[in-house]
């Protein structure tokens, strides 16, 4: 840190409420050390002293207070120094160990550790062969080196519509609608530019590649452009190419969380309403929903399938495609695990992330992981996310999964019954 004493030596803080998380979706950040020191040192913290707390191990400590003193504290992130430098970390777990021990295990913020031990200076990316000077939202599926069309591009619509903006057609024109579904072709001038695609070594110059998904790599056919192209690509279910849960994923998440008209407290002491929105993860809506207490179960699910698909499910498309997922349902597994347990699960590198990137087809090697990940609580294991891990991965695979029964939660965080609307599922995305 470039001072005699560094300056969390001999100490931790712990900071309360801390508002950025290990997504790293939104970051801050410091044109000067002295600036993020003032900043951290405003935050509302418990600090800590050296004869106060252990170092267990390389990831975590244990720490003077209860378990149920730090949830309802709000502590999720921590500053300590490990004699070489300040240390900045989310704060990723907290296990029950005694009446007033608790273990905290925590992930290291690499944004604010290393933030002035690099320069970034301007860049920028220069883009080749593309017949169309626009900014576009969709994934153009190339990566370092030679060109490639990899299983990222899960939707035929937009592998159609890169091809034709890659590859400049000769003579034709293909016409998308605001869904970029093809709709037509139309002629147009003759591109500047000469089609580039080379695929193991064959040269493609005036075809598309229809991507062919369940394999383990790439396969192609080809589709002559002067032919009607129908809508062979849309989704038959969900609308994974967007980020968005499906009807079947939604579904099976209402019955594990549960309706609640009213708020109360789970298990793990966290304020929840409607289905599974808490005040700790999504204050905002959280309070607009007591607001309108009780809630009905039409508008408690609507808001709760916008929560899901923005906050959850988008954020970790991007990752999904890049870990080999093509499937609606091992997208809505994904989400369905990324909302019980935090979209880090997904987001980061770790046991399952990894085999699921080796081959996410390989169910021997998977499930064992996925019904083990994530099932415990204050160190104990809970029979419901065991439950829930096991049809997240059965669901994952495309096999048999249990809708269950969608309780209804009272005040108390009893249940009082089930759902009865819309035969028992009440509302769901149409």
């Amino acid at each position: 840190r470039g001072s005699n004493l560094p300056n969390f030596l001999h100490m931790i803080k712990l900071i309360k409420s801390y508002k950025y998380d290990n997504g790293y979706d939104y970051i801050k950040t410091f044109q000067r050390r002295e600036e993020q020191d003032n900043y951290f040192n405003s935050l509302d913290k418990i600090v800590i002293d050296e004869t106060n707390y252990i170092k267990e191990h390389t990831n975590a400590f244990k720490v003077p207070f209860s378990y149920d003193f730090l949830v309802n504290e709000g502590v999720n992130y921590i500053l300590f120094n490990n004699g070489y430098k300040d240390i900045f970390a989310f704060i990723i777990e907290k296990e029950y160990i005694s009446e007033d021990v608790t273990r905290l295990t925590f992930e290291i913020d690499v944004i604010q550790t290393y933030m002035f031990d690099f320069v970034l200076q301007k860049s920028f990316v220069e883009r080749k062969n593309c017949t169309i000077n626009e900014i576009t939202d969709f994934d153009e599926g190339l990566d370092i080196g030679e060109h490639k069309i990899t299983q990222t591009m899960t939707s035929i619509d937009k592998i159609y519509k890169w091809f034709a903006m890659f590859n400049g057609i000769k003579q034709q024109q293909l016409i998308f609608n605001s869904n970029n579904v093809l709709t037509g072709v139309s002629e147009m001038p003759s591109p500047t530019l000469k089609p580039l695609t080379i695929i193991d070594g064959v040269q493609y110059p005036l075809h598309f590649m229809e991507l062919k998904n369940g394999y383990s790599e790439p396969r192609f056919t080809t589709i002559e452009i002067d032919k009607n192209v129908s809508d062979s690509g849309t989704p038959s279910e969900g609308t994974f190419s967007e980020g968005k849960l499906s009807r079947n994923g939604f579904r099976f998440i209402k019955g594990y969380e549960g309706f609640a008209p009213y708020p109360y407290q789970d298990s793990g002491g966290y304020w929840t309403i409607c289905y599974g929105v808490t005040l700790h993860g999504e204050k905002d809506i959280y309070n607009s929903l007591v607001a309108q207490t009780p809630v009905s179960e039409e508008e408690g699910a609507k808001v709760s399938y916008k929560l899901k698909n923005e906050r959850y499910a988008s954020k970790i498309k991007d990752r999904c495609l890049a870990l080999g997922i093509t499937k609606q349902c091992q997208f809505d597994a994904l989400v369905s695990l990324a909302y019980n347990c935090g979209t880090g699960v997904i987001l980061n590198d770790n046991s399952l992330t990894r085999a699921i990137k080796s081959n996410p087809n390989d169910e021997s090697t998977i499930r064992p992981i996925w019904e083990k990940f994530y099932t415990t609580s204050n160190g104990v294991s809970l029979n419901g996310l065991i439950a829930r891990r096991k049809q997240e991965c059965n669901m994952y695979f495309g096999k048999n999964y249990e809708l269950r029964k969608i309780a209804l939660i009272n005040s108390n965080g009893g249940i009082s019954g089930n759902v009865q609307e819309n035969g028992g599922n009440g509302w769901l995305p149409s």
